[in-house]
């Protein structure tokens, strides 16, 4: 199975660093080349373009998905504008098809009026976060630097992939029946938790409005809100929008569709905000007079599973915890897998494991429920004693991409330490020396009785 990458970047983003033998951009390439093996890509042909290499009607059409690192030098010296705008005029203005091809990696800040609709639209992906509240400062994620923490990197790249693969795949999940309208963020502040919580409804087959879908009919009404909210079961909203609520214009907002439930997002983090405090304690005061508006004062997380169980798509993740209720170091044996036939060793392998008293928890990857998948593999990854990647008929590339998963465990915010790594495999010999620096081979029968693995011990977490 061919398919065709585009990634079209300035060379600014890719001077390497010292210490770093390649840049921003080619890091990211391989690594996204690694991680998509782990769907059976056999064949994956990413394509280079710079800023000001025109991506045409042909290189569209044959390719199958477009990636833009974007930046403030890349949106300085890029012909993007000219190059969107084109291919509107030939694709009859399709934004919903330019949009959902061309995908936004953003490396650093920009302003994004800048850009032109089709890219305005679609998911972000943000590979940084600002160093301070007035957003002078910033900083770009790296997944390959062992000196920083990089879980913020992993999350977003993970979000990236299943995206693509969605684009592989040629289908969208997307549930035109469940209708979310995601307001406007109002300020930075809500710039990363909205793109969070539109990656994760979308991956979960919700429909996010506003969309490209209905972008060009939306651009030329004089109350686009009023317009996407007649078509949505749910609305989610920041209180900003409403505030201050003495307003008579911000009454009125509430007062709109009051058969549509609405839910308005108090982020717990920035209820002590000195300057806001009393403003959003006013508008809760409001707000208990609306029968179909309601104030959520939750976590991110926890707003992402109210939205999930009021569509019936509920999960909560199952952490291992103590009796206390904070989370279980438990004594756990990882093991991700290549497929689903995997002979009868491998189920004696996981049986005598847990013979000899470890818990274990499976991955064995598909491309349904992503987003639950998401979250126990980095549960997994923060507190699994050992790993083990167990491989048969080959699949070395599998195993290159999923040894890259395993050494991010380090990076996870763990609170003890590894006891172990093994690559399991029918083919061991084939496997690079190199590797050894950080993993133990066996072979399928070596590995049956699980003797390399020792006995549970307490194992604190690490100070």
């Amino acid at each position: 199975m061919r398919k065709t990458i585009i990634i079209k970047y300035t060379p600014n983003d890719n001077i390497a660093f010292t210490g770093q033998e390649e840049g921003w951009v080619d890091n990211f390439a391989q690594l996204l080349e690694a991680a998509l093996t782990k769907f059976s890509i056999s064949e994956l042909d990413i394509r280079y373009k710079k800023e000001i290499e025109e991506i045409g009607l042909e290189d569209f059409t044959t390719a199958d998905a477009v990636l833009y690192i974007l930046s403030p030098a890349f949106i300085f010296s890029s012909n993007v504008t000219q190059e969107i705008s084109e291919l509107e005029r030939l694709l009859e203005f399709d934004v919903a098809t330019i949009s959902k091809k061309c995908l936004k990696v953003i490396k650093a800040p920009i302003d994004e009026n800048d850009l032109p609709m089709s890219l305005k639209v679609g998911n972000d992906y943000r590979f940084f976060h600002y160093t301070d509240e007035q957003h002078q400062g910033y900083e770009t994620f790296e997944g390959w630097n062992e000196y920083k923490e990089n879980l913020p990197f992993w999350q977003i790249f993970t979000d990236l992939i299943f995206d693509i693969h969605g684009l592989f795949q040629g289908s969208s999940k997307v549930d035109s029946f469940k209708k979310v309208y995601l307001a406007p963020e109002f300020g930075s502040r809500y710039k990363e938790p909205r793109e969070s919580l539109k990656r994760e409804l979308k991956s979960h087959g919700l429909s996010i409005l506003p969309d490209e879908e209905y972008a060009i009919e939306a651009a030329y009404l004089a109350d686009v809100q009023g317009f996407y909210l007649e078509k949505a079961q749910l609305a989610i909203h920041f209180p900003e929008e409403f505030m201050p609520i003495e307003h008579q214009e911000n009454k009125d907002k509430l007062d709109k569709f009051p058969k549509l439930k609405r839910l308005i997002w108090f982020d717990p983090e920035k209820l002590n905000d000195v300057n806001k405090a009393k403003g959003y304690s006013d508008l809760k005061i409001n707000l208990k007079s609306f029968n179909n508006i309601e104030a959520i004062e939750a976590p991110l997380e926890e707003l992402k599973d109210i939205i999930k169980e009021r569509f019936g798509l509920g999960f909560k993740a199952n952490a291992r915890k103590d009796n206390q209720g904070n989370k279980k170091f438990s004594h756990l044996v990882y093991v991700i897998a290549s497929g689903k036939n995997l002979g009868d060793d491998y189920q004696v392998l996981v049986n005598r494991i847990k013979e000899l008293g470890w818990e274990v928890a499976e991955s064995i990857h598909t491309s349904e429920n992503a987003s639950e998948q998401r979250r126990k593999h980095y549960d997994n990854l923060q507190q699994a004693d050992y790993f083990i990647l167990y491989a048969v008929n080959g699949a070395l590339k599998w195993i290159e991409a999923n040894a890259k998963e395993v050494k991010k465990a380090p990076g996870m915010l763990r609170k003890k330490s590894i006891l172990g790594k093994f690559i399991i495999t029918d083919n061991k010999e084939s496997l690079p020396s190199a590797w050894e620096e950080d993993f133990t081979f066996l072979a399928v029968d070596e590995a049956a009785e699980a003797n390399f693995l020792s006995k549970p011990m307490d194992n604190e977490p690490s100070k």
